[in-house]
């Protein structure tokens, strides 16, 4: 599953004030028993569509192929013969674009039946009594499906949208797995440079940084290569690496001593590896100009052959990996398992809230039940008994699952598939028992035999020198069955008032202290401590202690 751009709604507070009684809410109308029961007179339910990029560009090539359009498609239709609910959008958009209609839209007074709402669009939403309180509904309504994938979302999933003991929203869900980081390193400069087992320690992890910097792993008879790639905006590379050393500089973590939350950015734990990347830049195994590279622009150091290590996500095997094999077929790249300090120690790392926005319903609208049964029949078509993925999910082009109203899916949404191609390997089924995503994952490793499908959830190439590279799909499933521990950033609910007023800047601080800790502008012990007093006084003190007042602690 390659990765899809996540979009939550963000209101203002004065928008929402200002929101007014939507009186065009037709009367509450009956339906059949059952999870699924049919209305027995069509309901009207307006709402608005954000429309991913990438399932954009999918959606011209469906309307191309089949005639359909983001109004008028099978999920549209889905919910008109089998639920009787006529489903327009008041609003469809992408970007900055949408942002701005949407705040017009909101403006008039007028909210729409059913919103996908972001955290603090939903307290809001909440406090302001603007929208139902969901509580008995879900357990009257959702589906056993329903509740099987908010559990498998984890606790977390349902803890964020709980206030006061009472939920006024459906998570709709992503997989939190997919935020999970890999180690990923190239085999073949691994053999070129005489190292054939995977790292015990991070420091022998760093021990083949230097290797692949000083002992000409390309073999090019020059000294052009870096420790690993990196960008910019720090977090999507560096999250596994400062997890080696216990440090977590994008998540709110709990004090083992106070039990109380704070940033893990200003926990005394940043400083060991911020100083061996100080060292690194300086000793120029890091790209020198890495603060020029943005996400894209990083690319280049992997595709060009550069580096030999990547630390990122799975589908980074499509955008950055790939592209590196396509033009050197012995690119030879897998996961390796993160290294702790020591042999024994296993690395504890974070995943994000496996949340893409809350579904919410109009306090005005008279059958609040409806946002509940529309997910109910969302996750029967793509994974129920009576459903079929094949259809609803994946019929001539990807990401028709997300074409729809609503754009969820599961945690498991790459495992499964994985020990499904795993089973057909060694031979517990054949390819005609595949099913569901499954069948769409067989096609593109086994039979397109593509190199990025492969070294993700596939079986990678043969090398009978180096040890302990596997799939992401092999790593993913310990991640899944906990055998590598991990854990959820301990706060994900909506921007405490602090945190509105001074929390974006306080990022951009912190991000600007550890840039310049690396390039050796600020020193990463020292002048750590005085970046930690800074920030406290700015408000982070202020925003700390909100946090923990609300979530009791």
């Amino acid at each position: 599953m390659k990765k899809v751009c996540l979009f939550l709604l963000f209101l203002t507070l004065l928008i929402l004030v200002g929101c007014g009684n939507n009186t065009a809410t037709q009367e509450k109308v009956e339906s059949e028993e059952g999870y699924l029961g049919k209305y027995l007179e069509p309901v009207n339910v307006s709402m608005i569509k954000y429309i991913d990029p990438s399932a954009a560009s999918n959606l011209a090539t469906l309307t191309s192929i089949t005639g359909e359009t983001l109004t008028d498609n099978r999920w549209i239709r889905g919910y008109k013969n089998d639920l009787n609910l006529n489903i327009s959008y008041s609003l469809t958009g992408s970007g900055n674009t949408f942002l701005t209609q949407w705040s017009g839209l909101m403006s008039t007074g007028n909210l729409p039946d059913i919103i996908a709402a972001g955290y603090a669009d939903y307290e809001e939403l909440a406090t302001n009594n603007l929208i139902h309180d969901l509580s008995d509904v879900f357990d009257e309504y959702a589906s056993p499906l329903l509740k099987t994938i908010l559990d498998e979302a984890g606790p977390e999933a349902i803890g964020s949208v709980t206030l006061n003991k009472k939920i006024y929203g459906i998570p709709q869900i992503v997989s939190k797995y997919d935020s999970y980081k890999y180690l990923w390193i190239r085999r073949d400069w691994m053999e070129n440079v005489g190292v054939y087992e995977a790292p015990k320690t991070i420091y022998e992890l760093i021990n083949l940084m230097d290797k692949f910097v000083n002992n000409d792993p390309d073999q090019n008879g020059k000294k052009d290569t870096y420790a690993f790639a990196l960008s910019n905006d720090l977090w999507h590379n560096l999250e596994g690496f400062f997890a080696c050393f216990g440090a977590y500089p994008d998540s709110w973590i709990t004090d083992s001593e106070t039990n109380k939350i704070k940033l893990g950015a200003i926990d005394n734990a940043m400083k060991e590896p911020l100083q061996l990347l100080q060292t690194m830049y300086k000793n120029k195994w890091l790209n020198q100009e890495f603060i020029t590279l943005d996400y894209e622009k990083s690319k280049a150091d992997v595709a060009n052959g550069k580096t030999g290590i990547y630390m990122g996500a799975h589908y980074n095997a499509s955008d950055f990996l790939l592209p590196s094999h396509n033009k050197d077929n012995n690119a030879d790249w897998a996961a390796f398992p993160w290294p702790g300090k020591t042999e024994e120690e296993v690395v504890l790392h974070q995943l994000e809230l496996g949340v893409n926005s809350i579904l919410v319903v109009n306090k005005n609208f008279k059958n609040p039940e409806i946002a509940v049964k529309m997910l109910n029949y969302y996750y029967e078509k793509l994974y129920g008994e009576t459903g079929n993925y094949d259809y609803w999910g994946n019929n001539q082009v990807d990401l028709i699952w997300a074409m729809g109203p609503l754009f969820s899916y599961r945690s498991t949404v790459n495992l499964v598939p994985y020990l499904d191609v795993q089973d057909y390997y060694q031979g517990k089924i054949d390819s005609s028992q595949l099913v569901g995503a499954s069948k769409n994952y067989y096609k593109n490793i086994i039979i397109d035999k593509k190199y990025d499908w492969n070294i993700m959830f596939g079986k990678l190439p043969q090398n009978d020198k180096v040890s302990g590279g596997e799939t992401a799909g092999y790593h993913l499933n310990k991640v899944v069955n906990g055998d590598y521990p991990t854990f959820t950033n301990a706060y994900t609910g909506a921007p405490t008032a602090s945190m509105k007023i001074v929390g974006q800047q306080l990022g951009l601080d912190a991000l600007q202290y550890f840039t310049k800790a690396i390039i050796g502008e600020k020193n990463a012990t020292t002048d750590f401590d005085a970046f930690v007093a800074y920030w406290r006084k700015q408000g982070g003190d202020t925003m700390t202690n909100e946090i923990n007042e609300r979530i009791g602690r």
